[in-house]
């Protein structure tokens, strides 16, 4: 099962609700006293069963809860699978718990509100941890005691993994656990066994773990939108029709059933929305989930919506609650240039981010000539490694052809610190040290090593036994500015499976003194990265990105660990190129429109470009639309180096019919190129009538074009005469499909002069004859 904290595989989304209408209950209000303890949801236990006690005078008010959380302030182990939890409520006249009771007793009569898995990546030391209620509890009266229900691990007996909850009662400790304030009461009590379900009688602690609840208030005119969804899973593959259904939860806190409520969704931002949706029927202290219809999230940005109920309270008032959210979509593929990047752009070659102003295209480059650092496992540096070739790294200086630097970050270095982890340093000192030698990758910002780029930060291990053939090396390419590393079928620490391993390239762009931060593309080569490695690649802690010397401007492309998503940028599924650049350099022509036009058999394409830098010229790409077959159609010559706009347009001619996809291949005068995909298919309709066009050029000598049009099929027949009648060849003889077809007709073997074609059609829907004349002069 994945776990997407930043929800989605190939779109982020993160959102904040704001209601009026529920409060939150936390319990002490203060979280002074802290401790920490395993119960309720997990313990040194296979199996806990447990029951807390709230008191009225502590809840503060009733209503329908909707959700319980807990703090979790200790933790043994910080990626936990899952814990299988059941929780059950109900009220009591009890102020106190005492042993010799069991668990079926206890809690006869409880409500079941969850029945289901929490996934570790909801645990998160000193944060809380909520659990939304599948069934609202509706809390009118008395105390309020909950029991929960864990089996961690599904088998019992899961002895190292604990969690640690904070408590509500200062404390100290003696060699049992714990030892209560003096005239506490028992609040807190529990059964466990350690690999069965617990079947004897209780035990009474003094203790509790904090406890925070959403309660909603009951009126005989509440009915409101209680939590607002848009799906946390989206498969984005950048289509024009790409939609997800929004989805609201309304909750009926009245005393009766209600009817006929109006729910609109409304989300405003770069793109708005509106939907509307009637709920027939919502039963007294029920909720229920309504969809809308879909909404098209491809687009980036900050979004605000709101959920608005409408209803007709009692029959004469008209009643109306709003539930206000906020949310953000970010792409993985493409982005970047705040402050918090450096300015930083980034784009990879996928075909989401091809739709990027300009996008790096994979292709590896050549590594013969470079210099090798490790081989099979064994360091042949001569002398410049630190560590070792499991955890190290090298330090390559004077490398660089003289005069040449790498500009990143505003700062030129003509040295690297090359990790056998994956990461690329620039300075190397104390704090550095540690961070280029370390194997755990970790999210950014982090200290060390900074500045940095982490090509893929992960635990490599070159001296793996069970993958040979591996290679870590470097080439300083100095007549395409150029200094390239390469790690080839590096091994993943630990691979027991020959195929564990990863090949992946860093080109930087150097310069003799640089004017502007030199560009960084990382290669990732499916072909050369072994299948493990690349089935289970979600399973491994990966880090890419890059940071400055402070880290504190950085971008987070991917962060993974153990199928838990914060950042979800793709590496694979097939051979990938990802660019890291300034403005000036991954974006160098910035494209405002690129649209298109059909006419006949022509199509019209035209784009603007905002500002443009070293732009030698477009070529046109045209392919199949079912296909990445892509030919050249023409090109259009830049306009160099602009800051103001400027608008192209270029006519592919005699298209035959059939759909169609377009892109620019924008090259700069260094020949450096990158692509823009036209939004959208093209379609050249086939058609409506039988047609001859003028050859072109006429007159010529010797060849020259003759296009026709057919609607449909039939057998056609195209033929040449002389002035006087006379039958010169036959140039099309045979059964053709409808369409627009065009004949290359070369005279080299007949004289000068003029002549007759004749173009002839039978078909099913009838016979159509059309005769031109041509001069061909010699």
């Amino acid at each position: 099962m994945k776990t997407i904290l930043l929800l989605l595989i190939s779109l982020m989304l993160s959102s904040g609700l704001t209601d009026l209408r529920s409060q939150t209950v936390t319990i002490p209000a203060s979280n002074l006293n802290q401790g920490s303890h395993s119960y309720p949801l997990s313990a040194n236990f296979g199996y806990v069963r447990s029951e807390m006690l709230y008191m009225a005078s502590e809840v503060g008010s009733f209503g329908i809860i909707t959700e319980i959380g807990f703090y979790l302030n200790y933790v043994n182990h910080p990626i936990a699978d899952s814990i299988p939890v059941v929780i059950k409520m109900k009220t009591t006249t009890a102020t106190q718990y005492f042993t010799g009771e069991t668990y079926d007793d206890a809690s006869s009569g409880a409500v079941t509100v969850f029945d289901g898995m929490i996934y570790g990546g909801n645990f998160f030391m000193n944060n809380w941890t909520s659990i939304q209620l599948q069934t609202p509890y509706h809390y009118d009266q008395n105390n309020l005691a909950i029991f929960i229900e864990t089996n961690y691990g599904n088998e019992g007996g899961e002895l190292n993994f604990a969690k640690g909850f904070r408590c509500a009662t200062s404390h100290s400790t003696n060699a049992f656990g714990y030892t209560p304030d003096a005239g506490a009461p028992a609040r807190l009590r529990h059964w466990t066994n350690n690999f069965t379900p617990p079947a004897g009688l209780s035990t009474w602690e003094y203790l509790r773990p904090n406890i925070r609840m959403q309660i909603y208030e009951i009126d005989d005119c509440n009915v409101y939108p209680i939590s607002a969804q848009i799906p946390e899973e989206v498969n984005f593959s950048c289509g024009v029709d790409e939609f997800v259904s929004p989805a609201a939860t309304i909750m009926n806190a009245t005393q009766t059933d209600q009817y006929n409520i109006t729910v609109d969704f409304e989300i405003t931002g770069p793109v708005n929305y509106s939907s509307q949706e009637i709920i027939d029927t919502i039963l007294s202290f029920q909720q229920k989930q309504i969809s809308f219809s879909g909404f098209n999230i491809k687009t980036p940005g900050d979004y605000n919506a709101q959920v608005r109920t409408t209803f007709l309270c009692n029959n004469v008032l008209t009643v109306q609650d709003t539930l206000e959210y906020s949310f953000k979509i970010v792409n993985p593929n493409f982005g970047g240039g705040q402050p918090i990047n450096n300015n930083y752009f980034f784009a990879n070659s996928t075909a989401c981010g091809m739709n990027a102003p300009n996008a790096p295209e994979f292709y590896w480059n050549d590594t013969a000539g470079s210099v090798s650092l490790i081989l099979n496992g064994e360091d042949v540096s001569g002398g410049l490694m630190s560590g070792n070739v499991d955890d190290g790294f090298f330090s390559l200086g004077n490398t660089l052809p003289a005069g040449d630097k790498f500009r990143y970050c505003g700062v030129d270095y003509d040295s690297f610190f090359v990790g056998t982890n994956g990461q690329i340093g620039f300075i190397n000192n104390d704090n550095n040290y540690n961070g280029l030698v370390e194997y755990s990758a970790e999210q950014l910002p982090y200290p060390t090593p900074a500045p940095a780029i982490f090509a893929l930060w992960t635990d490599l291990q070159f001296d793996n036994e069970n993958i040979t053939m591996n290679r870590l090396s470097y080439k300083s390419d100095a007549a395409n500015n150029k200094f390239i590393i390469t790690y080839d079928r590096a091994p993943k620490y630990g691979a027991d499976d020959s195929t564990d391993f990863v090949s992946f390239q860093i080109i930087l762009e150097t310069s003799p003194g640089p004017i502007e931060d030199g560009l960084i593309i990382i290669q990732y080569d499916a072909s050369k990265t072994g299948d493990r490695f690349k089935n289970v690649l979600d399973e491994y802690t990966i880090c890419i990105g890059m940071q400055n010397e402070l880290a504190g401007n950085f971008i987070q492309y991917r962060y993974t660990t153990n199928e838990i998503f914060y950042s979800y940028g793709p590496v694979f599924g097939s051979s990938l190129a990802l660019a890291f650049g300034t403005n000036s350099a991954v974006l160098p022509v910035e494209l405002t429109s690129f649209t298109s036009a059909v006419t006949g058999r022509d199509v019209k394409l035209n784009w603007i470009t905002l500002s443009e830098i070293n732009n030698s010229g477009f070529s046109i790409e045209r392919s199949p639309a079912s296909q990445d077959q892509w030919t050249a159609a023409g090109s259009v010559t830049g306009n160099g180096t602009t800051g103001s706009p400027s608008n192209y347009e270029f006519t592919d001619k005699n298209v035959n019919a059939g759909r169609y996809k377009y892109r620019l291949k924008q090259t700069d005068f260094n020949g450096s190129f990158e692509y823009y995909m036209l939004s959208g298919e093209v379609s050249v309709e086939l058609p409506e009538k039988f047609n001859l066009s003028q050859n072109y050029p006429n007159p010529f000598n010797p060849s020259t074009k003759i296009n026709y049009d057919l609607p449909v099929d039939g057998n056609v027949s195209l033929k040449l005469y002389d002035l006087s009648g006379r039958e010169v060849m036959t140039i099309v003889n045979e059964v053709q499909t409808s369409g627009y077809y065009t004949v290359n007709f070369n005279g080299s073997n007949i004289a000068s002069g003029a002549y007759f074609y004749r173009f002839s059609v039978s078909s099913n829907s009838g016979n159509f004859n059309m005769t031109k004349k041509m001069m061909l002069i010699k």
